[in-house]
Formats: structure tokens, C-alpha cells, sequence
């Protein structure tokens, strides 16, 4: 399936303000100042990095996939450096700026050489509020491995590639990064092209392989200026109705 779309970029302002402190009597009730039962608000809360879990990839190199959980009711932006970073440092740069709210699961991943195969990362995050929150890559654990590998019904994950499809190739959290740079100036429209195949290996007697598989296509700004905006617009040469939105 070959997905087309435009998008727009736009230079936006943002300010943050201050946040103001507590009192101490306050800060002693609980969690963000409040009464063990009583409802929190929607501002002021953490961003918490996590695990996804870990794939072994067969050669002595392991890759970590990482999602984070915005527990505010707004997208959050936090740019790369003091407040946002990967330790050891030579892994640090592929993490997100922008946090949106809610849960978002393989976000980026980074794979490590053999040679660094028992070497812990630590995803660093900085809030606003001036808590912070880590948590650390590593394959100890066996409940946390991820695998490639067909799930029930033959279901696998999609392969996607830019271009016309003699990219790279990439699946998964790992994802895939463009071989070609594409710059374009603000408010001006920029048309990329990106293919989906799905490889699934389906039971040929089951009823739903003749149904098709539903292929579900998303995209969101990762990196960018702190308080830049991108818009994401269907192309008009993909005509494909667009599926109802989804609460999970």
C-alpha cells in the first residue's frame, strides 16, 4: 500500500509559565500536594519514560524500544540536552521532544553493539515541575523480550519504507530513517511517499484472510523547534477513506 500526504510546517510561539511552589504543610499531604482520595488535576504532572521491552537480534546486539506515559491533559515539549537525554551519550539523540499526553508505546528504540551488550542506558527526563524521571535499557529480564515473530492468526508487523520502496526497510520500533534529507520552507507544503506491506502469513482456511487486513497508517511530529507545529494532510492522490478514529 503506498501512502501519500502533505505536510505543513508552521513556526508557532509558546510560553510556559512559572510554576509556583507549594507550601510545605501542602506538599506533605501527597503526590502533587493533595489529599491521599482527593482528584488531581490536569497540570503539573510527570512525564515517565519506560521499557517497552527488548529484542534480541541474534548477532550479540540487543535493541531497547521505549515509549513514555504524559500523565498531563497536554502535549509537553522538553528539547534535547539537560532535561532530555541518554546516557551513555553516544546513544542519546533519537529520543522524542515532543511528549503528548496520555500513553504512547514504541516511540524509538536503539539497538547496541555486542561489544556494550551488558551496558545499562538511561533514559534521563527533566519536568517541568523539577521531578525527575529515568529508566534504563537493558535485557535481564525475560518477560520483557520482544520478538518479530508471528502472533495468533499469522498477524505480522507491517513493513514501511520510503520513497519507492528500494529504501531500507524497517518494522517495528526500530523504524526506519530516510536516506535523504528534505527541507522546505515554512507554511510550504512538502509531499512525502511512504509504502506499507503486509507480510502476514494468514491461515488460508480462515474466513477472515479474504476479508483483508486493515492497515493503519499515523503521523506525529518526533523532533522540531519548541514550539513548532507540523500539519499532516491527506494527498489527494490517496484516496483510501480514512478509518474512524480509535480510542486505544
Amino acid at each position: 500500500m503506498k501512502v501519500r500526504l502533505t505536510v505543513i510546517g508552521m513556526a508557532l510561539g509558546l510560553f510556559l509559565g512559572a510554576e509556583l511552589a507549594a507550601p510545605a504543610q501542602v506538599d506533605a499531604q501527597g503526590p502533587y500536594g493533595r489529599w491521599p482520595l482527593q482528584p488531581t488535576t490536569g497540570a503539573g504532572r510527570v512525564i515517565a519514560p519506560f521499557l517497552d521491552g527488548w529484542y534480541d537480534n541474534g548477532d550479540g546486539t540487543f535493541t531497547y524500544s521505549f515509549g513514555y506515559n504524559n500523565l498531563n491533559d497536554e502535549d509537553i515539549e522538553l528539547p534535547l540536552g539537560e532535561a532530555n537525554f541518554i546516557e551513555p551519550s553516544q546513544f542519546d539523540g533519537m529520543q522524542p521532544t515532543v511528549f503528548y499526553s496520555g500513553k504512547r508505546r514504541g516511540v524509538f528504540a536503539i539497538t547496541v553493539p555486542a561489544s556494550m551488550a551488558d551496558v545499562d542506558l538511561w533514559w534521563n527526563i527533566t519536568n517541568p515541575n523539577g521531578r525527575v524521571t529515568r529508566v534504563p535499557g537493558r535485557h535481564i529480564w525475560s518477560a520483557y523480550q520482544l520478538d518479530f515473530n508471528p502472533r495468533p492468526h499469522g498477524t505480522l508487523t507491517p513493513l514501511v519504507s520510503f520513497d519507492d520502496g528500494n529504501d531500507d526497510t524497517g518494522r517495528g520500533p526500530p523504524g526506519i530513517m530516510s536516506q535523504r534529507v528534505l527541507t522546505v520552507a515554512v507554511g510550504q507544503p512538502l509531499t512525502i511517499d511512504m509504502y506499507v506491506e503486509d507480510v502476514s502469513i494468514n491461515d488460508p482456511t480462515d474466513f477472515r484472510v479474504n476479508q483483508g487486513t486493515e492497515l493503519r497508517v499515523q503521523w506525529s511530529k518526533h523532533q522540531g523547534p519548541i514550539g513548532s507545529m507540523v500539519a499532516f494532510e491527506r494527498h489527494p492522490s490517496t484516496v483510501i477513506p480514512e478509518p474512524p478514529e480509535r480510542d486505544d
